[in-house]
């Protein structure tokens, strides 16, 4: 995990060095990390301008019991914070899990966040706009870049780089009015970040909603 400076300096010697997963961390320095992820996001937290604080779990981040002890101790952790779960592991929501899945976010009231990513794809989430919470239901467009989708070690900007179509995004509509439905409120977030790609599609999409109401 990556540390502050100081915070690694505290680490007993053997590990100051070396990647250093969670469970090799001293408790203090986790506690310490916490809160200082916590006091960063209070300034906007304190103004009302956070929305909601993503954790976005990896490919091997897989469905397990310790998997899902450690999203409730994030929750925990995060108490005050609206948090939710962006999951990257197709197994979340396969036949054998999904069920399980949604109840342990919608007993917690932690929203799933929804994805819209190219299919097909060993990483690509099953599509899902379940709502598992009362208060926030969120959708994140990643793209649906094909071939760069899978590409090791590309950055950002080339792996997400997709402009979308109307076409595309107007079959989002009925499916972000239902979860509305639900939650009561919606947050749609365009992670396509190459050039002006991510702001006008979001206007696309303000548009198409827009449309859909009158």
């Amino acid at each position: 995990m990556s540390l502050p400076p100081d915070i690694r300096e505290d680490l007993p010697a053997d590990l100051r060095d070396k990647n250093i997963y969670l469970e090799r961390m001293p408790e203090e320095l986790v506690d310490e990390a916490w809160a200082r992820f916590r006091a960063a996001l209070e300034p906007l937290r304190a103004a009302g301008k956070l929305g909601a604080v993503f954790f976005q779990f990896p490919p091997w981040f897989l469905p397990s019991s310790r998997s899902l002890a450690y999203v409730e101790q994030v929750q925990e952790r995060m108490f005050g914070f609206q948090i939710a779960v962006e999951f990257r592991k197709p197994e979340w929501l396969d036949a054998r899990h999904r069920e399980g899945t949604m109840a342990f976010l919608g007993t917690r009231d932690i929203p799933y966040v929804a994805v819209d990513v190219p299919e097909g794809h060993r990483t690509s989430m099953p599509p899902a706009h379940d709502v598992t919470s009362s208060k926030l239901a969120v959708v994140r467009f990643h793209g649906r870049n094909h071939e760069t989708w899978d590409l090791r070690g590309a950055p950002p900007n080339v792996r997400f780089r997709y402009d979308y179509s109307d076409r595309e995004l107007v079959d989002w509509v009925p499916r972000i009015k239902e979860m509305e439905r639900s939650a009561g409120k919606v947050h749609a977030l365009m992670n396509n970040n190459y050039s002006n790609y991510s702001v006008k599609n979001a206007q696309q999409l303000e548009r198409l909603l827009e449309a859909w109401q009158k």
